[in-house]
């Protein structure tokens, strides 16, 4: 509207630059119209303007005549002569169109005007802001776009290399014979708290210094980092489906496979637990609007990740151990204490979910476990199982987008990324914002 306004000013002051005296000329008599359109358009009609000066070169206004009426708008063709061309003695002249009175000739002064309306029109286009297109990314590009809490491919950051110099003092000695000396604890005694969550799972210095290399973690330590992704779940995008984490041990594996103790009662204990840790993160016991159920099984002091899908129904089992060596054999058996603990564990949620009249509990009862390949699986126990297992967690969003762990298939340099990660699992838990200790933690790192 602002560009309509300007032009239609500049257009005003264009026409009144052209309002001078009139001076009257000569105008051949008309003789003979011409017969066909063609002779009106043919190229003898127009002639360009190279001298203002002459009086040839001149433009005509007419007195009687609306220019918009005549040309449909305003004309822009000033440098145009619209005087008639003499012609042979018997060539027809193209007096058709002219009026028997004289008319008044307008000497050309608008083309600084032109270039002026051009200037304007070149800087307004160069300040135009194009209107942002809408786009929408299909599957595979929302699977990238999903929300992460650790990113392996970045270098570790400040704070992360901050937490880890908290929990350990890195002093790269050795002695005469090359024997590595263990980092010494600084900053932190070993029994002060360095995590606290709203589900009361709270972590010291020495349970968090199990993420060192070459050590077994704590499952406290799996524990703090099932909040940590629940509490992350809260800002998923709209992408990403709805996951719920349980903690390790909503059953003991001995209470899993222990013969004296009825299944009824094993039913009931894991029940309770699960509904007691769904209360305590505000998700509805009834599971309603929950995509996936993670639960960290534990099985001969490894771990692996079993995944109930509720909007896909299946069930699945991550396991970091290879297909040639599992840790999971998959045995059903009619009989519970012949099951294998992945089975039996189906068995336990499958209870849980008709208590709750859940749609999926008949459907997931004859329902067969299926294992999810992974290219970077190991083929012997290895103690960085539950770096594995935390990993998996984090980065599994159902069967519709990609899975996806970074991990690379040498070994050397897989364990060295895992070994990258408990620096980042361990930043990533003490500086959670679900962690009631975080200002603590934030003051010593400033100290």
């Amino acid at each position: 509207m602002n560009l309509i306004i300007l032009l239609a000013s500049i257009l005003e002051e264009l026409l009144e630059s052209l309002k001078v005296q009139p001076s009257p000329v000569n105008i051949p008599s008309p003789q003979k119209a011409p017969e066909t359109d063609d002779q009106l358009l043919s190229p003898a009609t127009f002639k360009v303007s190279t001298d203002a000066a002459s009086p040839q070169n001149q433009v005509h206004d007419l007195h009687n005549l609306d220019i918009v009426s005549v040309t449909g708008g305003p004309n822009w063709s000033l440098c145009v002569s619209q005087i008639p061309i003499p012609q042979d003695f018997n060539e027809d002249p193209n007096t058709d169109n002219m009026p028997e009175s004289p008319i008044e000739a307008i000497p050309i002064t608008a083309v600084p005007m032109i270039e002026k309306v051009q200037e304007v029109v070149k800087t307004l286009d160069s300040k135009r802001i194009n209107p942002l297109k809408h786009t929408t990314l299909n599957d595979v590009s929302m699977s990238s776009c999903l929300h992460s809490v650790v990113q392996l491919e970045a270098p570790l950051s400040m704070d992360e290399t901050k937490i880890w110099n908290l929990l350990f003092k890195p002093k790269s000695l050795t002695t005469t014979k090359k024997r590595s000396i263990k980092p010494q604890s600084c900053f932190l005694m070993p029994g002060d708290h360095v995590f606290c969550s709203p589900t009361h799972v709270e972590l010291n210095k020495e349970v968090m210094q199990s993420l060192y290399y070459d050590k077994v973690v704590d499952i406290e330590v799996i524990r703090a980092w099932v909040d940590v992704l629940n509490f992350q779940e809260l800002k998923r995008s709209s992408a990403s489906p709805h996951r719920v984490f349980c903690p390790p041990n909503l059953i003991s594996p001995w209470n899993l496979h222990d013969f004296s103790t009825d299944v009824k009662e094993k039913v009931e204990s894991f029940s309770a637990n699960l509904a007691d840790y769904l209360d305590r993160i505000k998700i509805n016991q009834h599971l309603k609007g929950v995509d996936l159920l993670l639960l960290p099984v534990e099985d001969s002091d490894s771990f692996y990740l079993m995944v109930f899908d509720l909007t896909n129904p299946s069930i699945l089992v991550i396991d970091s151990f290879h297909s040639k060596k599992p840790l999971v054999r998959f045995v059903d058996s009619s009989d519970y204490y012949h099951k294998d603990s992945a089975y039996k564990m189906k068995t336990l949620v499958c209870a849980y979910l008709q208590s709750r009249s859940h749609q999926m509990s008949q459907r997931f009862k004859s329902m067969k476990i299926s294992r999810v390949p992974i290219d970077w699986a190991t083929s012997s126990y290895s103690i960085q199982n539950r770096i594995f297992l935390m990993r998996h967690m984090e980065k599994y969003y159902g069967q519709n987008k990609i899975f996806q762990c970074n991990f690379s298939k040498h070994g050397s340099q897989k364990n060295s990324q895992l070994n990258k990660l408990r620096n980042k699992y361990a930043a990533a838990i003490m500086l959670s914002e679900i962690n009631i200790l975080l200002p603590k933690i934030k003051s010593l790192l400033m100290s």
